[in-house]
């Protein structure tokens, strides 16, 4: 666990993403919990470790399964975007209850999962103030409709959820790329000195150019393919290869990557597919008035 600033502090280690937490005075604010039932135990401990302080209250950043598994074991109030509790309905089917329910009594928890709900949410920002803490958390969007960032101005400290992923592969099988490029472009304005990324190391603003390259790429490779005529899977044979050296991995990671890539490219390619379909429909004519008829006087 890293201190980034006084009473701020990141964990990097966890294979699901990145979690942080703040000591207000008031209670400790987590953003993000880990997935997996023993990495919450170990970081409980590490929070422990820090501060006498409760935890208060949970932000959580996005609906992807990393984000949304162990939110039922904290037992304060979860804070998250308007626009999650709509997505995280598709973990309701008990066909997804089960497999999670499976994953959690392998790593050591019997315990029958369901998802859980926000309890307080938010559209544009919602400001908490928690002790000597000003915590602004914002709707950023982009990597998906409900992604979110906390930021705290006074210590120039910004959590962005998975928006910037720090020498890694973004995710991006639910991400809406025009609006991505716009949330990393008004990031790049923010007065920021320390960025935590949903995934990988911390950085500073400059990480966020490689995020915006990275999809204006993959755009301008899916665009190509598209215009030509090529199906999905056709698109993502060829965006595999160009992209698969863009960031390092391991080789034994390299089944992943191949996924993460491929779904970037798919997505973007609906993305075309429905602006196509769109513009092929054009704007709907209204229809003229139609005039009555007089009735004949007999």
């Amino acid at each position: 666990m890293k201190e980034v600033a006084p009473g701020i502090y990141v964990e990097t280690r966890y294979a699901t993403g990145n979690v942080g937490m703040v000591v207000t005075g008031g209670g400790v604010v987590c953003v993000d919990a880990p997935m997996l039932p023993s990495d919450v135990y170990h970081w409980r401990e590490q929070i422990s470790s820090v501060t006498d302080e409760p935890i208060v209250s949970l932000i959580q950043t996005d609906y992807d399964q990393d984000r949304i598994v162990s939110t039922f074991m904290f037992d304060v109030p979860l804070i998250a975007h308007d626009s999650m509790s709509p997505k995280l309905k598709m973990y309701g089917s008990e066909k997804v209850v089960s497999q999670i329910t499976d994953l959690l009594r392998r790593d050591g928890l019997d315990h029958r999962w369901r998802v859980r709900m926000p309890d307080i949410t938010f559209s544009e920002r919602l400001i908490l103030h928690k002790g000597d803490r000003e915590i602004h958390v914002l709707h950023g969007g982009g990597h998906s409709v409900a992604t979110s960032m906390v930021y705290l101005p006074t210590e120039s400290v910004i959590f962005t959820g998975d928006i910037v992923a720090c020498g890694t592969y973004p995710t991006m099988p639910q991400a809406e790329t025009k609006e991505w490029l716009a949330t990393l472009t008004a990031l790049r304005k923010m007065s920021v000195d320390t960025l935590v990324p949903g995934r990988g190391d911390l950085c500073d603003r400059d990480a966020t150019q490689s995020v915006s390259e990275y999809i204006r790429d993959m755009r301008a490779a899916v665009r190509r393919c598209f215009q030509a005529g090529r199906s999905k899977s056709e698109t993502s044979s060829v965006v595999i290869p160009e992209f698969i050296g863009t960031f390092p991995h391991d080789d034994t990671n390299r089944d992943q990557v191949r996924a993460r890539i491929k779904a970037g490219s798919d997505r973007i390619y609906d993305e075309y597919r429905s602006e196509a379909k769109a513009s092929a429909a054009g704007p709907k004519a209204d229809k003229p008035a139609g005039r009555r008829r007089k009735r004949k006087r007999s």
